[in-house]
């Protein structure tokens, strides 16, 4: 399991998440506080925000070996929107299934406006590395995706 901040967030981050959220074209209705992991829940139609929205902060927890680590806190945060987009739109997979998770890291890449390109990039090789983990074929899940 890939290791992301677990410390409750502090105002300070739910306003900085809350700032990415709007740059992207978020709407505040659309988000939830909680101390669970951050998702997208279909059948709420909420992004669920929770600590580990973040990278990890304590320093022990900072042996980074995964991009998913790596993302930064609007990269994640763009993940999840884009999960909130492909429902949407009805373009989503099953959830939690590998096209999927795919998919909604292509689109965040490609499609969520206020992400830098090292963010852009890192989404990018986040839905490869989500492929290989699984056991996926990136070529072929380039080719169902509707993205």
């Amino acid at each position: 399991m890939s290791i992301r901040n677990t410390i409750p967030l502090t105002d300070h981050q739910k306003t900085q998440v809350l700032k990415a959220a709007r740059e992207m074209g978020m709407d505040r209705a659309d988000i939830v506080f909680y101390s669970g992991p951050s998702a997208y829940s279909d059948s709420l139609d909420k992004i669920l925000i929770g600590p580990n929205i973040f990278p990890a902060t304590v320093a022990s927890e900072k042996k980074k070996s995964t991009i998913l680590q790596r993302l930064s806190m609007k990269a994640a945060l763009a993940h999840e929107f884009a999960h909130a987009q492909t429902v949407r739109n009805g373009i989503a997979f099953e959830a939690g299934s590998l096209p999927d998770e795919f998919q909604a890291s292509i689109f965040a890449a490609r499609k969520i406006a206020g992400l830098d390109e090292l963010d852009q990039c890192r989404l990018i090789l986040d839905a490869v590395e989500r492929s290989k983990e699984r056991g996926g074929n990136v070529k072929k899940l380039k080719s169902i995706i509707h993205v």
